[in-house]
């Protein structure tokens, strides 16, 4: 599951259900794995099943929270989550975490920010959950203290592709004495080709604004993917507005 082998979690999960259907571990995986694989009702089915086996199960109480995040029940999935926590508060990283995309989903953002913020306390060398702060950060308009985050996930993991194209964003987002670096990005994420749809965007958005590293860096593009960075910078700015 870690390594994002959902067959392979499925299969052998379900080759430990078949052995004893009342394994706490077995159905607390089982949701995890199938929230993940658009199999949410058996996911519900096995995080409650797990809730019934051991209702002091921290872990079950977070597969629970994480199900009923993704099936949009946020007020249930918040009660699930702090349940999670005060059974179990250490370590309390993926609780937090999954708490934080509650209070994201719920346009809570101070409160979502607070949550990455004692996640990544708790595990300070996870990329991860930095990029998840930095993002929250980005949403609440504070661009330093984002871009201080996004730096911690790119020290731990350099050269990961999300975290620089969040910098990039960033320092689209900071002044225009930051678009060259930020057009820089773009095109070396371009020219690599990772997150080409979100790194034309970007472009896009700053070639709109006077760019010229911008215009001359979306020359990398071919004519469909020009059309579509700007049709996507199009939707992205009346979502905004």
């Amino acid at each position: 599951l870690k390594e994002h082998r959902l067959d392979d979690a499925r299969v052998a999960n379900s080759l430990l259900l078949d052995l004893n259907p009342k394994a706490l571990d077995a159905n607390i995986q089982a949701a995890f794995i199938l929230a993940e694989c658009s199999g949410i009702a058996r996911a519900a089915a096995h995080a409650e099943l797990a809730i019934a086996i051991d209702h002091r199960s921290a872990e079950a109480w977070r597969a629970l929270g994480h199900v009923r995040l993704r099936q949009g029940q946020l007020k249930e999935a918040e009660s699930c989550l702090h349940t999670a926590l005060a059974l179990h508060p250490e370590p309390a990283t993926q609780c937090l975490r999954t708490l934080g995309w509650v209070f994201r989903s719920a346009g809570r953002l101070t409160e979502a920010a607070t949550a990455f913020w004692q996640a990544v306390n708790c595990e300070p060398d996870d990329p991860v959950g930095w990029l998840e702060l930095a993002e929250i950060l980005l949403l609440d308009a504070e661009i330093a203290s984002a871009g201080d985050a996004v730096k911690r996930a790119l020290l731990a993991r350099p050269a990961w592709s999300k975290a620089k194209l969040l910098q990039a964003k960033l320092l689209a987002a900071a002044g225009s004495s930051n678009w060259p670096q930020a057009a820089g990005i773009c095109c070396t994420l371009l020219r690599r080709r990772e997150c080409v749809p979100d790194a034309a965007r970007v472009l896009v958005e700053l070639a709109a604004q006077g760019s010229s590293h911008a215009t001359q860096g979306l020359q990398l593009l071919s004519r469909t993917q020009h059309l579509e960075a700007y049709h996507l910078a199009l939707e992205q700015a009346q979502a905004r507005s």
